[in-house]
């Protein structure tokens, strides 16, 4: 079986905010597969470990082998559509993360 792996890009508040509504979709989903190691992704990570999280560059966590999903939690627009566009031509897929609580309507659309 091929290794799972999330990346939170983005170390601060946001990314700490985030990671329990990560790990409690991959809880979710652990039932048919294993659960992702989910790691903190900056350019420049401020620490080995956050929050009990092992922080990878990006160059680390998109080296790894196996199937890689990331997830930005930065606020500053401009920054994000860099990292946006910086995922999209690599090997590693968007993450959508949403609270097993929230209300999607029919006629929200993702861009």
């Amino acid at each position: 079986m091929q290794n799972s792996f999330v990346g939170v890009y983005g170390c601060s508040g946001f990314g700490r905010e985030v990671i329990p509504f990560i790990a409690d979709q991959a809880d979710e989903a652990s039932q048919l597969a294993r659960l992702p190691k989910i790691y903190f992704v900056d350019d420049n990570p401020p620490s080995e470990m956050i929050n009990g999280y092992k922080a990878l560059s990006w160059e680390k966590f998109s080296g790894l082998q196996g199937n890689k999903k990331a997830v930005i939690a930065i606020s500053s627009p401009s920054t994000r559509r860099s990292i946006h566009s910086k995922i999209l031509k690599s090997s590693v897929d968007m993450l959508s993360v949403k609270a097993r609580n929230v209300v999607v309507y029919d006629e929200v659309k993702n861009r």
